[in-house]
């Protein structure tokens, strides 16, 4: 009996009812912190501009100088030194400012990175010694230029002897000249007394110091010290200006000289100026008798200032009536507390060759021609007091340190010559002088280029020889000198190689020539010229034009040509 096959499975099995598992809880919204946004990476700009500020503020430092010292201090007393300190700084701001380098992005390729990184690199500018002789070149060619363009004007300079004005005193240098008296005008330092002994001796000149109100320079009064001591004479006439300052300076540097002349901390032009009458502008004129070898003359006086304090160095001479008063603030007006007296209004040193007056009106054309009083007669009659009549003396009137009107050529060619005159002939940079020349031609003038150094390998990639392409180099250039020197060392190896010689010697070469051509064929004086023009030019002989080039190159062709073939096709090649 066969069993019968179990029973398949049921499709859809019971399932055993289970307790249903809870959903899970849901989850807990956390608030999220807002979102940082970035910020934005500062641009940088293209280009980092650097010494703008320092322009402005040049410009800035020239114009407060310039209005400082002409037009404020006009050129007078120890102040304009501000002003000129402040032009000095203003050059130098505006030569830092121009020559400072800016900086631009540039890309940088960078190893393993697909992006180059931007940089800041220096961006080339202007060069500094092109500035710095630009400058230079300004500044000596200023006199020339205000010459053709004037802008200010001697004439016009008080107490100058070319002013013909009431303030000028022309009328003193012509009387002076028609006296036979040789006249001429200081315009930059006192050490132009000492450069031309044989036409201004010392010993011979008088230095007439009028109106002094421009600063005195120390280094000067040393000079003006020697003058004095070599028996110049100096007269100096001022009533409110600037020669106590450079007598204060002389008596410093008087001891070298072993002679005293004033006090420097006693000085004897005093403040304040000498009046007659009740007040007013016309108080300010008083009348001197002032005797001369046995005359008398009334001089007329202007605003006098007068002479006392270190005048117990010298001897005093005239002075003023006892009706006379001093007023002391300038307002001529008798104030209470001013006082009235005599007053000395000239002085004389203990050597007799220092003259002090004590007003420089009274040789104005005004006062000069004033029919009522006899300065122009004193003026006379004293020049030949100090000469004792001979006219052989030299009268040189100081123009430099009066107050200037303008910007006249004079005064700056004035003041180059005395920038001069104090590098070079005061005793501490005398010696400075050609080595600090030497050091700022050195630094600022643009050296010669150099030829660039090539690698051999990039030449013959170039399919070029390292020879051509230097005498390209020196041809495009304008070295001349330099290519003929390539062509020539060239040249000496062949005709060396080519008339088997160990070494290179001139005439061994010459008659090497020479053997080989019939007597009197070859000019033998052209040959030995040629060769004595390339050896000088190989020793350093500068050859400046391309024509110059050519005649030299043409000669070496000559000299190859005569040699042999070969050698001429080796000098020829360099300059194909």
């Amino acid at each position: 009996m066969s069993k019968s096959p179990p029973p398949p499975p049921p499709k859809n099995p019971p399932q055993t009812k289970e307790s249903p598992t809870p959903p899970p809880p849901p989850p807990k919204k956390v608030a999220k912190p807002p979102q940082r946004i970035p910020p934005e990476p500062a641009k940088k700009p293209l280009v980092q501009k650097k010494g703008r500020g320092k322009i402005w503020a040049g410009i800035i430092l020239l114009i407060l100088g310039f209005i400082l010292t002409f037009v404020v201090f006009r050129g007078m007393g120890l102040l304009p030194l501000v002003g000129v300190l402040f032009i000095f700084l203003g050059v130098y701001a505006l030569y830092k400012g121009f020559t400072e380098v800016d900086k631009i992005l540039t890309p940088v390729p960078i190893k393993g990175k697909a992006k180059p990184q931007m940089v800041y690199k220096e961006k080339k500018t202007l060069n500094k010694g092109a500035i710095f002789l630009i400058i230079m070149f300004i500044f000596f060619m200023l006199p020339i230029f205000l010459t053709i363009f004037q802008f200010g004007n001697v004439t016009t300079q008080p107490y100058s002897v070319n002013n013909e004005t009431d303030e000028g005193c022309s009328m003193l240098r012509q009387d002076f000249e028609t006296l036979g008296y040789e006249t001429t005008g200081l315009i930059s330092s006192y050490a132009e007394l000492s450069k031309f002994p044989a036409d201004y001796p010392m010993n011979h000149t008088i230095l007439f110091v009028i109106g002094p109100k421009a600063l005195f320079f120390p280094t000067e009064m040393i000079q003006l010290s020697n003058f004095l001591a070599s028996g110049g004479i100096v007269v100096i006439l001022q009533d409110d200006g600037t020669a106590n300052e450079g007598l204060f300076f002389l008596g410093f540097f008087q001891v070298l000289n072993g002679q005293i002349y004033v006090n420097p901390f006693d000085l004897p032009f005093q403040n304040g100026f000498l009046c007659r009458g009740p007040g007013g502008a016309s108080s300010a004129a008083i009348t001197v008798p002032i005797g001369l070898a046995g005359s008398t003359y009334n001089v007329q006086f202007w605003t006098a200032s007068p002479i006392g304090g270190g005048a117990s160095l010298f001897s005093l001479e005239d002075e003023t009536s006892s009706d006379v008063w001093l007023d002391a603030n300038k307002n001529l007006q008798q104030d209470p507390g001013e006082t009235t007296g005599t007053f000395y209004v000239t002085a004389v040193s203990a050597t007799g060759n220092l003259i002090l007056i004590s007003d420089p009106d009274i040789f104005t054309n005004k006062l000069m021609r004033e029919p009522a009083y006899q300065n122009r007669a004193f003026a006379a009659a004293w020049i030949n007091s100090l000469t004792g009549g001979d006219q052989t003396w030299k009268i040189v009137f100081d123009e430099a340190h009066q107050v200037k009107f303008g910007y006249s050529s004079s005064f700056y060619f004035g003041l180059i010559i005395a920038m001069e005159d104090f590098v070079l002939l005061s005793w501490f940079f005398a010696p400075l002088g050609p080595y600090m020349a030497f050091k700022l031609v050195k630094r600022f003038i643009p050296e010669a280029e150099k030829p660039e150094k090539i690698p051999l390998s990039k030449v013959k990639r170039e399919g070029e020889s390292l020879y051509r392409k230097r005498l390209d180099w020196f041809k495009s250039r304008h070295r001349y000198e330099k290519a003929v020197t390539l062509l020539y060392r060239r040249l000496k190896r062949t005709l060396a190689q080519v008339l088997q010689m160990k070494g290179f010697d001139v005439n061994e070469i010459i008659d090497g020539i020479l053997k080989s051509y019939p007597e009197g064929e070859v000019d033998e004086k052209r040959l030995a010229k040629a060769f004595e023009t390339l050896e000088e030019v190989e020793k350093g002989k500068l050859i400046a034009f391309e024509e110059d080039f050519l005649k030299v190159f043409l000669e070496m062709r000559w000299i190859a040509d005569l040699a042999t073939p070969t050698a001429r096709e080796s000098v020829t090649a360099g300059m194909m």
